[in-house]
C-alpha cells in the first residue's frame, strides 16, 4: 500500500503533471482577462453594478464572480485535456510545442475578439473578420483616421507581441522548467489552488442553479461564446420549416406590433385621393452613414435642393433604420420587411420578396440598382453575395463602377473623386429613367452613395474642420448632386413625374465613428435615426410631416400606394401617409454587430443587452395614436413598472423575421448557396 501510494504521489508530482498544471494556468489567466474586458465593454453601468442587479445582488461578491467564471474554468480544463490527448497522445508532438501552439492560437483569437468589441462592441464573427480585413486592405487610412483608431491599432500590435512572448515563456517553462526537481513544487502550489477554485465554482453553480439558469449570455464560457460567434451557432433550416399561410404570418405580426390594437386611434396623415395615385418614376437615394443629427437636410436652407424638395414632400424627424448596416438597410427599404437575426437568406439560397422592386417589376417597371462603390465587394458566396441579394430583392439591372475605373479600386478615393462618382451615379439614374420612357414604361432606381463612409473625407482646403462640419460638407455636396439630377428631370419635362426618396442607410456603428464626433458607442438616435425626405411633387402640394415613428420597412408600401399599386403580399411596413405605422412597435436591431437590440413602443425605447441582461427604458417620441403614449422616465435600475417583457418581445420578433425569410426562400425553392 505504501509503495503504491508513493508511486501515485510520484506520478502526480511528475514533470508531465507540472506541465499540465502550468498549461492550465497559462490559458486560464488570459481567458479571464479577455472575458472580463468584454463584459466591461458590454455593461453601461459597470460590471459590478450589472452583477449586483436582480437576484444576484443578494449574493456575496465572491459568489457572483464564481458564477460568472464557472463555465470558463471548466472549458479551459477541457481544452487542455483535448489538446493534450490529440497533440501529445495521438500526434506524438512534444508537450512544450503543443502548449505554445495552444496559447498562441488562443491569444491571437482573443486579440481579434478584443479589436472587435473595442470597435463594434461584440465578439469577432467570421463575416466581420473577412469584412474588416478586406476593408482595411483597400482602405488602410481607416486605421489611422482618428486618435482612437491609432490607439486600437497600437494596442492590438502590443497584444500580438504579448501573445508571442507569453507563448514563448510557457514553452520554455514546459520544456526546461518542469524537471524532476522542480515538478513537485509546481504541482503542490498550482493543483490544490486550481482544485479549490473549481470545486468552489461547481458548488456555487449547484447551489444557485435556479438563479444561474435565469442569467444572460454573460454566464456562458468565453471560449464557448467565441466558438459560437466565429463558427456560427445559427441552426436555422428554412427549407425544412413548415410555414403557415401568409395571412397567418401577417396576423401574428400584427398582434406583435399592435399588442393593444383596441387602444390605437389611427388617422391618415394625408389621404391620397384615388385620382392622385398614378404611375411615376421612383428614385431612392441612400446616403451612406447619415445620422439625422448630423444630416439635418429637411427645412435647412444650407441645403437648397433638399430645402425646396421638402416643400412637396413627406418628411419625418423620427425615421429609423432597421439595422446599422448598409446591406440590411437596403434590404429593409426595398423589401418592406425586417431582416432576420443571424445569417443572411443569401447564405441559404435564392429568395424572392414582395417588396418594391419585385412588385414594380411585375407591373412593367424597369428596376435598376446603382452603387457608387463596387457592388460585389463582399467576398462571401464566391464574391456574389451582394448581387445575389439584390437579385432576390427584384432588381433586373445592377450598375456600379467598372473594375477598370480607378474609383472602384478603393472606397476612399479623394473627396473630389468621390463626389464625381456620386454625380455619375445620379446621371446613371437619369439615363435609366430616359430608357424606360423610351420603352413606354417607368423606372425604379436605387442609388447607393458612398461619400459618407468612415473615415470622413474632406474637400481640399478644409482638412482642419471638425468632423461634424465634415459631415455637413458632404451633405452639402450630395445636395448639389441631387440638384443637378432634378434639373435634368425638369429639362426633359419629367419634374412632376418622379418620386424621389432621400434617406440615410444607417447612423454611426463603430466606436471610432462615435468618437470622431465626441460621442460614446451607444444604442440610440445617432445609430438608428436617419433623415427621410419623400419628394412627390405630382402628388403632394405641400410638406407633410409625419408625427409618429416610422421605419425603413415603411418606404416600400408607401411608394407602392403612391403609384396606385395594391398587390398585397408579405410586408412588415405600412403606408406612412395612411397612418399605418402609428401606434406600432418598431424594431431596431444590431444583429451580429453588437448583442444589443431594442424597439420603440408607446412613447418609449426598450433596449436589451443580450450578453449582460441589462434592460433599459428611455423616453422616445410621443405616439399620437396610442392611449399608452407617455413620457417614460427610467428608474434607477433602468426599468419601469409598465415595461413589457423586452426579451420575450424580441424573441417573438426574431421568430417572425425567420418565418418571413423562410417564406421568401421557399418561394424560390432553390436550396444552397
Amino acid at each position: 500500500m505504501r509503495g503504491s501510494g508513493r508511486r501515485w504521489i510520484a506520478e502526480i508530482e511528475s514533470p508531465a503533471a507540472a506541465r499540465l498544471a502550468l498549461w492550465y494556468v497559462a490559458l486560464i489567466i488570459p481567458t479571464l482577462f479577455f472575458k472580463i474586458a468584454y463584459l466591461r465593454s458590454q455593461t453601461s453601468d459597470g460590471l459590478a453594478s450589472t452583477l449586483a442587479t436582480g437576484s444576484l445582488g443578494k449574493l456575496p461578491v465572491a459568489i457572483q464572480y464564481l458564477l460568472l467564471v464557472e463555465s470558463d474554468l471548466w472549458q479551459v480544463l477541457v481544452i487542455v485535456a483535448i489538446a493534450f490527448i490529440v497533440g501529445c497522445g495521438l500526434l506524438r508532438i512534444q508537450a512544450a510545442w503543443v502548449v505554445a501552439a495552444t496559447l498562441l492560437a488562443a491569444l491571437l483569437v482573443s486579440t481579434a475578439n478584443w479589436i472587435s468589441f473595442q470597435t463594434v462592441g461584440t465578439l469577432a464573427t467570421w463575416d466581420n473578420v473577412l469584412f474588416a480585413v478586406a476593408w482595411i486592405r483597400e482602405n488602410p487610412a481607416i486605421v489611422t483616421a482618428q486618435r482612437t483608431d491609432v490607439l486600437v491599432a497600437v494596442a492590438a500590435g502590443l497584444l500580438v507581441v504579448i501573445a508571442t512572448l507569453w507563448s514563448v515563456a510557457f514553452f520554455l517553462l514546459a520544456r526546461y522548467g518542469c524537471t524532476k526537481q522542480s515538478a513537485p513544487g509546481i504541482v503542490r502550489s498550482v493543483i490544490p489552488t486550481v482544485a479549490v477554485v473549481l470545486i468552489g465554482a461547481a458548488a456555487a453553480a449547484l447551489i444557485f442553479a435556479p438563479t444561474n439558469k435565469a442569467q444572460p449570455e454573460s454566464f456562458r464560457g468565453y471560449w464557448g461564446a467565441t466558438a459560437a460567434s466565429l463558427v456560427g451557432s445559427d441552426s436555422w433550416q428554412p427549407f425544412e420549416t413548415r410555414l403557415p399561410t401568409v395571412g397567418r404570418i401577417d396576423s401574428e405580426y400584427q398582434r406583435l406590433v399592435f399588442p393593444n390594437a383596441e387602444s390605437i386611434h389611427r388617422a391618415p396623415v394625408v389621404p391620397i385621393a384615388a385620382g392622385r395615385e398614378r404611375p411615376a418614376h421612383i428614385v431612392i437615394v441612400s446616403l451612406e452613414t447619415a445620422p439625422r443629427k448630423y444630416y439635418d437636410i429637411v427645412d435647412n436652407r444650407a441645403y437648397p435642393t433638399f430645402f425646396e424638395m421638402g416643400k412637396h414632400a413627406l418628411v419625418s424627424d423620427h425615421h429609423y433604420t432597421t439595422m446599422p448596416a448598409t446591406t440590411w438597410a437596403i434590404y429593409s427599404i426595398v423589401s418592406g420587411t425586417y431582416p432576420r437575426l443571424g445569417r443572411s437568406p443569401v447564405d441559404y439560397g435564392d429568395f424572392a420578396t414582395d417588396g418594391l422592386a419585385a412588385v414594380l417589376g411585375r407591373h412593367g417597371y424597369e428596376t435598376t440598382y446603382i452603387d457608387s462603390y463596387r457592388i460585389d465587394w463582399n467576398a462571401a458566396n464566391e464574391g456574389r453575395y451582394n448581387s445575389r441579394m439584390l437579385r432576390g430583392l427584384g432588381f433586373a439591372n445592377l450598375v456600379g463602377p467598372s473594375p477598370s475605373d480607378p474609383r472602384s479600386e478603393s472606397a476612399q478615393p479623394s473627396y473630389e473623386a468621390a463626389v464625381a462618382q456620386e454625380r455619375a451615379s445620379l446621371v446613371g439614374a437619369m439615363q435609366s429613367i430616359l430608357a424606360a420612357e423610351a420603352h413606354g414604361t417607368k423606372a425604379m432606381v436605387f442609388v447607393a452613395t458612398i461619400l459618407g463612409h468612415y473615415p470622413w473625407r474632406t474637400p481640399t482646403g478644409a482638412e482642419g474642420q471638425p468632423n461634424g462640419k465634415k459631415l455637413a460638407l458632404m451633405a452639402r455636396d450630395l445636395d448639389s448632386c441631387v440638384g443637378e439630377f432634378l434639373r435634368a428631370l425638369q429639362s426633359h419635362g419629367l419634374a412632376d413625374d418622379v418620386v424621389v426618396v432621400v434617406t440615410g442607410d444607417h447612423g454611426f456603428r463603430t466606436r471610432s465613428e462615435f468618437a470622431s464626433v465626441g460621442e460614446n458607442l451607444q444604442f440610440g438616435d445617432s445609430e438608428f435615426n436617419v433623415p427621410l425626405l419623400l419628394y412627390a411633387p405630382g402628388v403632394l402640394t405641400e410638406q407633410v410631416r409625419v408625427p409618429y415613428v416610422t421605419s425603413h420597412v415603411d418606404i416600400a408600401p408607401t411608394l407602392l400606394a403612391l403609384v396606385g399599386i395594391h398587390d398585397g403580399g408579405l410586408l412588415h411596413g405600412s403606408d406612412m401617409l395612411d397612418g399605418g405605422p402609428c401606434g406600432r412597435t418598431t424594431f431596431m436591431m444590431n444583429n451580429t454587430l453588437r448583442p444589443i437590440d431594442g424597439f420603440y413602443r408607446a412613447g418609449a425605447f426598450y433596449v436589451l443587452n443580450r450578453f449582460s441582461g441589462d434592460v433599459h427604458v428611455s423616453p422616445g417620441p410621443p405616439d399620437p395614436c396610442s392611449d399608452g403614449a407617455q413620457n417614460v422616465a427610467p428608474t434607477a435600475s433602468g426599468q419601469t413598472a409598465a415595461a413589457p417583457n423586452v426579451a420575450a418581445v424580441l424573441a417573438r420578433a426574431a421568430a417572425l423575421f425567420d418565418t418571413t425569410a423562410a417564406y421568401f426562400l421557399q418561394r424560390r425553392g432553390t436550396k444552397g448557396a
